[in-house]
């Protein structure tokens, strides 16, 4: 707890330093994720709350974390003698974070944020509401990434390829879907940031995430050329080739926003503001007609082709196997052995990973019992 308060005092003095009033921190990373990788868990480094969903709002003299029903019980025991005070984001009578600042700092106040880790949506609704109260809004400050100086680095893990006997269509297919689909919004751009959606395109997988089989990447797609912006040191030779051959030009990570900058005023990029964070959003050529839609890719990989559907079945079989050698294991042992939530976790995996397709497990077991079982995401 006395770490948690360091930590705060220590962020409330850059934010004196910058001449801030406020600072938010979020859970999520560049692609808006609601499960991140260990380098952007930002918001569980300043209040050592390890929940997947919540924002940290920190001012000179007070402090608040919001999260959702699932952590009530969690976040409670974990902001204990912080200086964190809950608020519980589903009670009606609790206020919004942008609410609950209005009325706590003067007019003509500034409030920052990392803009690569809130959605240009986002930012323009807390812009219209902070205007009413003349708070200005910065969003190029990384104070946390100043702060930590431990940080873990941006996971590089290798990518795979997501055989075409699971996916059912190629690369060069689900491309020509999506082209036609930016064609019929008229638009010739498309930026795409999403890491689940990015993975079903391009037939890629990989480890950035725990339990989450997706790379760190940005996608930019034009009716000629899809540009994948990613650490290149994540693609084997012979993934490159594989990818060039498909009309995939590989960049570093960071050459989106060269990219987004170098659109002409004559390009329309079809983007979803929600799904997009605010930095990479202002970083379009102001003179680029920017039209604001869902991504395609989501209703595109929501449909699911006849393999992907005969997969889903025999996996949902795997794993029910799995399920009854576990259940089998555990009435045959209960009062013979000491069993644990963790060994029951553990027994649980060994019988997934028996079959020779296991890749992972798709998010920690929550392995809970007796009052355990009341907290809906038990770790």
């Amino acid at each position: 707890m006395m770490e948690i308060a360091n930590r705060l005092t220590k962020l409330r003095e850059l934010m004196e330093k910058h001449q801030l009033h406020a600072y938010i921190v979020p859970s999520s990373d560049p692609h808006l994720s609601e499960y991140v990788a260990e380098h952007y868990k930002s918001r569980q480094w300043i209040s050592g709350f390890t929940g997947s969903a919540g924002t940290a709002v920190i001012t000179l003299k007070d402090a608040g974390l919001w999260t959702d029903g699932r952590y009530y019980i969690q976040a409670e025991k974990q902001l204990q003698n912080t200086g964190i005070t809950l608020f519980r984001g589903a009670d009606p009578k609790t206020p919004s974070y942008t609410q609950w600042l209005k009325d706590k700092l003067p007019e003509g106040s500034t409030i920052a944020f990392d803009g690569r880790v809130f959605s240009a949506r986002e930012v323009k609704k807390m812009q219209v509401e902070f205007d009413k109260k003349n708070i200005k809004v910065q969003l190029e400050l990384d104070l946390i990434g100043e702060l930590w100086t431990d940080r873990p680095p941006v996971p590089a893990e290798k990518v795979f390829v997501h055989e075409l006997k699971y996916a059912g269509l190629s690369r060069k297919e689900k491309l020509q879907q999506l082209r036609e689909k930016i064609q019929e919004k008229d638009a010739n751009v498309h930026l795409l940031s999403v890491l689940d959606d990015l993975a079903w395109l391009l037939n890629i997988r990989g480890n950035d995430v725990p339990h989450n089989p997706v790379t760190i990447a940005h996608l930019l797609i034009t009716q000629e050329t899809c540009y994948l912006c990613i650490d290149k040191g994540k693609i084997s030779p012979e993934m490159k080739s594989e990818l060039i051959e498909d009309g995939i030009q590989i960049k570093d990570y960071q050459e989106i926003e060269t990219l987004l900058q170098e659109l002409q005023p004559e390009d329309r990029i079809l983007l979803d503001p929600s799904q997009v964070n605010a930095r990479l959003y202002y970083k379009i050529n102001p003179q680029t007609t920017i039209i604001e839609d869902k991504n395609p890719t989501l209703l595109l990989k929501a449909v699911k082709n006849s393999v992907e559907l005969e997969n889903m079945k025999k996996v949902n079989i795997y794993d029910g196997v799995a399920m009854v050698k576990f259940t089998k294991w555990l009435k045959e042992n209960v009062g013979k052995e000491e069993i644990t939530e963790l060994t029951a976790e553990d027994t649980l995996e060994k019988f997934r990973r028996q079959h020779e397709e296991c890749v992972d497990i798709s998010f920690d077991t929550i392995s809970a019992y007796k009052d355990h079982a009341a907290m809906m995401h038990y770790k």
